[in-house]
Parts: structure tokens; sequence; C-alpha cells
């Protein structure tokens, strides 16, 4: 069970790494992390709290996976 806080942080490492080199390649990791968290994550409007459950847990930290997926979108729309 990886919880949705965990996926959110990994794909905000990505982008940060982006930020801080500004080489393309990080975000294009990104953007293919953030394709695999979508199919991991999201069965319907709210994500999952964690791979492997199917329900919703706010204390497991969707917030940020939320927050770094739309980073992502909106990062990905500059470039």
């Amino acid at each position: 069970m990886i919880p949705a806080r965990d996926a959110g942080e990994a794909l905000a490492l990505l982008l940060d790494l982006c930020g801080a080199t500004g080489e393309a390649l990080w975000l294009d990791e990104a953007q293919a992390l953030g394709t695999k968290l979508l199919d991991t994550y999201f069965e319907s409007t709210l994500p999952r709290g964690a791979a492997g459950i199917d329900w919703y847990e706010a204390q497991l930290g969707t917030g940020i996976l939320l927050h770094s997926l739309g980073r992502c979108a909106l990062l990905s729309k500059k470039s």
C-alpha cells in the first residue's frame, strides 16, 4: 500500500528538479509518473487514499497528490 502522500511527494520532487535545473527531462519524467498516478489513484471523482485500496482517505495525503498533479499540468502547459 503506497499512500497518496508519498506518490504526490515523488511527483513534487521531479517538478522541483525541473525548476531547479531547467532541464525538460525532469518534466517529461513527471508527466510520465503523473499518468501512472492517475491510473493508480483515480477511478472516480475522489482519489484513493493509497494504492491497493478502494476508498478515499484524506489523512493519507490525497491533497499533496492533487496539488502535485495540478502543478504538473500547469508546468506542462508552459512548455
